[in-house]
């Protein structure tokens, strides 16, 4: 009895080790299946691509590399990340990055910093560097005659003002009121009949290039009835990274085709 008891057992341990690696081949392929690719280019702040910068993103573990010619490229899973680069030059930027669903994403960055201040070697000053300083001398005695001078120039400029306002009312007073004269009845008629100029004005326009990127944003302003948010018009334009959607707005305002308008932490765009 016993013999066959352990013949049955290994008969089932041998079943289940046949389905083991199609179960482990299953939860690999699972696995890549939800897998997304954040990718993209780092600019520093001359709008060059980066190099030697470092891009790492938190996930479990920490996914670290440093770019060449300003390209990364990681696989996530999908959840909520924070993809930061720095450089060497004191340079950095940090992204929030949502994956939902598996696909590409593409994340351009751009290095924002300041340069380091030099240092400034100051030297040790002693008491010998200061000047000897020098005896205050006493002030010499003012005569009695110098308050007597300054309460007459005091009088005589209180009476000067006193005349200069009583003169400016004088002449107001004698000038004579201004009568509006009121127009013709038959000038008023003529003016109305006045015809107005069949010629079209010509405005002066500015010569504009309109990119390739421009016209797509100009394209999804018009079917949106003239106004989007910023973010809309990032999500409407996933092609383009969030810097060229930036880079592309602000050009075309100052060529006033659109105008932003802040409202709370974001952009309304408004075709014009």
């Amino acid at each position: 009895m016993q013999k066959n008891s352990k013949v049955k057992l290994r008969a089932r341990l041998n079943r289940c080790m046949r389905f083991t690696p199609a179960i482990f081949a299953l939860l690999v392929f699972s696995s890549l299946a939800t897998a997304a690719i954040v990718s993209g280019i780092v600019y520093d702040s001359q709008l060059e691509p980066a190099s030697d910068a470092v891009v790492e993103i938190n996930t479990v573990p920490v996914q670290r590399m440093v770019v060449q010619k300003g390209f990364y490229s990681f696989n996530v899973p999908t959840g909520n990340y924070s993809l930061r680069a720095t450089s060497g030059s004191n340079q950095s930027v940090e992204e929030n990055v949502s994956v939902r669903e598996d696909g590409e994403f593409t994340i351009d960055l751009i290095l924002f910093g300041l340069e380091p201040i030099e240092e400034i070697n100051v030297e040790e000053i002693t008491e010998q560097d200061f000047p000897t300083p020098i005896a205050s001398l006493p002030s010499p005695a003012l005569p009695a005659q110098t308050a007597e001078n300054d309460s007459a120039a005091l009088v005589l400029a209180a009476t000067a003002l006193l005349a200069f306002f009583y003169l400016l009312w004088f002449v107001k007073l004698r000038k004579p009121p201004v009568q509006k004269e009121l127009p013709n009845q038959n000038t008023v008629k003529t003016a109305l009949r006045k015809p107005v100029s069949s010629q079209p004005t010509v405005i002066a326009q500015r010569t504009f290039a309109v990119t390739q990127s421009q016209k797509q944003i100009l394209d999804k302003l018009a079917e949106s009835g003239g106004r989007m948010t910023q973010k809309e018009i990032r999500k409407a334009l996933l092609h383009l990274s969030e810097a060229a959607v930036s880079m592309d707005l602000t050009e075309l305002e100052e060529a006033n085709l659109v105008k932003k308008i802040k409202k709370g932490r974001g952009n309304v765009i408004k075709l014009l």
